[in-house]
């Protein structure tokens, strides 16, 4: 049957189309006729792109024989060599530990340290300072997400961290968000007892709407197994909803970073420790462990026993893209709150992680660490004062070289129950003598008849 000159075709009319030829209206709905063409191939097209035609539609050999679907055909490229000066360079957004497009993994028992390193890290990406000596220099856009606890408890852990390295608002900017897994849901996939896994779209869509609006250069998602309601011992279910993630991360150009706990174990935690299936550990790019602090290693590095649960190391035991075994000393310090009332209603105390360096560690990488704890500022401001005065080295000396310290980080150098203070202002000022900043030069002092040591900003 002849299909008309104009547009409203009907079942059963001989259509044409350009690309594939001639075929048979088998239906219409809104603009769209379906049609099967003579080819082989059913599609749904737009009337416009039809016109009639009066040929004779081909007799079938087998009318019940379904039509064979249009080949899906993958990509593939001849590879040509072009030498590795060629290659693009990998855009790591953290230390090498997260990488931009790529899933990185944080493996941790219990409280072991985990969320509160994970707090610092927030901290450090945001403000570029720093804060943990990894190098990290510039300030990111970070979406935190802890699935467990609740706003109050998250602020808390950010306040505390914040106080401990001196963090303001005004480091932070607008680039840390944080979000927490009771006032919503971060939940992207479930298991159907019908169909298997099912991805939850809606929650899906919500969290790309948020983060395309906030355009972070890292998302941190604290645990893994919150994000999912699978078993984990799945491993064909796990190693779709991490690949979810990458598919996410790559989406977003940003790293995404998943905590997950281990399995109760004796010995050191590996990246075959993750609880569950290996899926995620294959998945990720880059996987770190968070181990305690030993009891040989206690006694090699005068720690006391008691206190060796408050020191971990975090280092790199998977890594596609770094060298495993890199990573770094870590102390949870208790930190002062300031929110008591006297005796009556003492302060409270939090934990907060600050980067540790063993005693046997090299001097020069503990002080270019620690000279980079300073914010560039704040490291302008007391290079100003210091090379304003004649400063002395010794720390007893009404002239010693840490009081500019002091005033520009707001500590008072005079009270002596900021005794630990002055020790770490100290150790701060022979950092920057062993990095060239600051150089010491010995005088005689006529009146004392003896030498005495002087702190001046190196020459450059």
């Amino acid at each position: 049957m002849t299909a008309p000159p104009e547009t409203h075709y009907a079942t059963g009319h001989r259509v044409e189309h350009g690309k594939y030829g001639s075929g048979t209206v088998t239906s219409q709905e809104e603009g769209k006729i379906g049609v099967r063409f003579d080819k082989g191939g059913q599609r749904n097209i737009h009337h416009t792109f039809l016109r009639p035609c009066d040929k004779a539609e081909p007799v079938a050999v087998n009318d019940n024989k379904p039509a064979e679907a249009e080949p899906i055909r993958p990509k593939a490229e001849i590879l040509k060599l072009s030498g590795t000066s060629s290659l693009p360079q990998l855009e790591w957004v953290y230390g090498r530990v997260r990488v931009r497009k790529y899933v990185s993994a944080l493996f941790s028992p219990g409280g072991g340290g985990k969320t509160s390193l994970l707090t610092a890290e927030a901290l450090d990406m945001a403000t570029g300072r720093d804060i943990l000596g990894v190098g990290h220099r510039q300030k990111l856009r970070v979406w935190y997400v802890n699935t467990e606890d609740p706003r109050d408890l998250l602020i808390r852990q950010f306040e505390t961290a914040a106080a401990l390295h001196r963090i303001t608002n005004d480091d932070i900017g607008d680039r840390l968000m944080i979000s927490n897994g009771r006032d919503s849901s971060f939940v992207v996939a479930r298991e159907d007892k019908r169909t298997g896994l099912k991805f939850n779209e809606p929650v899906i869509a919500g969290l790309l709407e948020v983060a395309t609006e906030f355009t972070p250069d890292s998302i941190i998602l604290d645990p893994f197994v919150s994000t999912h309601e699978i078993n984990e011992n799945d491993n064909g279910a796990i190693q779709r909803v991490a690949s979810l993630w990458v598919t996410i991360a790559d989406k977003l150009n940003c790293s995404i970073d998943l905590a997950h706990h281990v399995v109760k174990s004796e010995g050191p935690v590996t990246a075959n420790s993750g609880r569950g299936g290996g899926a995620l550990k294959d998945k990720a790019r880059i996987v770190r462990v968070v181990n305690p602090m030993t009891d040989e290693q206690a006694s090699r590095w005068g720690i006391k026993l008691a206190d060796r649960r408050e020191y971990f190391n975090a280092s790199i035991d998977k890594g596609n893209l770094s060298k495993v075994g890199s990573g770094g000393w870590y102390h949870v310090e208790s930190v002062p709150l300031g929110n008591g009332q006297g005796m009556i209603k003492p302060q409270e105390h939090a934990p907060a992680v600050k980067r540790w360096y063993p005693p046997d560690a090299d001097p020069l990488e503990v002080a270019t660490a620690k000279v980079a704890e300073l914010a560039e500022e704040d490291m302008q401001s007391v290079l100003i004062g210091i090379a304003n005065r004649d400063c002395r080295y010794d720390p007893q000396s009404k002239d010693w070289a840490g009081h500019e310290v002091g005033y520009v980080l707001g500590i008072d150098t005079t009270d002596k129950q900021n005794a630990a203070q002055k020790k770490d202002i100290q150790a701060l000022l022979d950092a920057m003598i062993l990095t060239g900043i600051l150089e010491k030069e010995s005088r005689r002092d006529q009146i004392a008849r003896r030498s005495v040591d002087y702190v001046m900003v190196a020459k450059s």
